[in-house]
């Protein structure tokens, strides 16, 4: 049976770590200074600390790691191709990370996989049956290997791990892109529609929902709406997220008036209740004084939100007000 991984990287130091050395990767020459394998050129290279290696002993080539970057999703897999423990490469390649809320920096990963085969998916974590692998919250929260229960229920619905990878992948073709960019700005012309009127099959629905992402972003010039934070990783990816004001988990439709471009604490806090945007474009902030983390929003209350230079492309107020009614903001 092919054994499945869930990997927690949903802070932006360990995201910024996933871009370097699992989908860019890293060059030959900076890790066979530490090594004498050969698993590619660039590698793929994950590092995992010394708490989990109870899960780490059933993990052998072909086995799957699947990438958790929050909001409820997994955005990459990859193939296991090898692994080992070697402290000098972790070192070498993670020396700022920090584990948890210590700062230490010799806590380190020392547990290197090494990997192929990455790809982006989009996979609810829903259908990764957290359940049986110990996690009641429905998302991991450290390291884990899926039970063989949950795998079955994956291989029983898809056919294999590697079908199920498969079919959540996330591969735009540029003719598909350019179809789904037409059709949404097409949606430009006529008034905004709270949730989708049409069904798409999975692979329309992952199509769409990255070039919404895309325009989003690129709307916003990568930038957080609401605090105007512009971060790039190392190699020049964007911090940004495209957010759903409506959300997609009530079926919230793909309209780039139904999106803005936020930073991962602001899409967090916009999602979940924190924030919300009045018909003037101005930051609303819950009324939740004794609740701690309110602290770190009070100050937004009022501020007005950066808007595209096309007002056609303003948030709808629809969205804004079923967004406001749904966290109980009132009007």
């Amino acid at each position: 049976m092919v054994e499945v991984f869930v990997v927690p990287c949903s802070n932006s130091k360990a995201q910024e770590h996933l871009h370097d050395t699992v989908i860019n990767g890293v060059p030959r020459s900076r890790y066979a200074q530490h090594t004498d394998a050969y698993v590619g050129d660039p590698a793929s290279i994950w590092g995992v600390s010394p708490g989990a290696d109870r899960f780490l002993g059933r993990m052998s080539a072909g086995d799957i790691l699947l990438f958790y970057l929050g909001e409820n999703r997994y955005e990459y897999a990859a193939r296991v191709i090898g692994r080992e423990v070697n402290e000098p490469l972790a070192a070498h390649l993670w020396t700022e990370y920090k584990i948890g809320l210590r700062e230490n920096n010799d806590e380190l990963w020392p547990n290197i996989i090494y990997l192929d085969e990455v790809q982006s998916v989009d996979i609810d974590s829903r259908e990764v049956h957290h359940e049986h692998a110990g996690h009641s919250r429905g998302h991991p929260q450290n390291f884990m290997r899926l039970t063989g229960e949950a795998v079955r229920s994956i291989e029983s619905a898809y056919g294999s791990v590697k079908g199920f990878v498969d079919e959540h992948s996330v591969d735009v073709s540029p003719t598909a892109a350019d179809i789904e960019k037409r059709e949404l700005d097409a949606q430009l012309e006529s008034p905004p529609e709270l949730t989708e009127s049409q069904s798409y099959s999975e692979q329309r629905r992952k199509e769409r929902s990255a070039v919404f992402a895309r325009d989003v972003k690129s709307l916003y010039d990568n930038r957080c709406a609401i605090c105007g934070s512009y971060r790039l990783s190392p190699n020049g990816l964007p911090e940004v997220e495209a957010a759903h004001i409506y959300p997609k988990s009530h079926k919230g439709k793909d309209d780039v008036r139904n999106g803005l471009a936020l930073c991962r604490l602001h899409h967090w806090a916009l999602d979940k209740g924190w924030l919300a945007i009045n018909d003037q474009f101005r930051v609303l902030v819950q009324s939740c004084e004794s609740v701690p983390g309110h602290e770190d929003f009070e100050s937004l209350e009022g501020r007005q939100i950066d808007l595209p230079e096309d007002e056609n492309k303003h948030p709808a107020r629809l969205y804004l007000r079923e967004h406001r009614a749904l966290h109980g903001f009132g009007e």
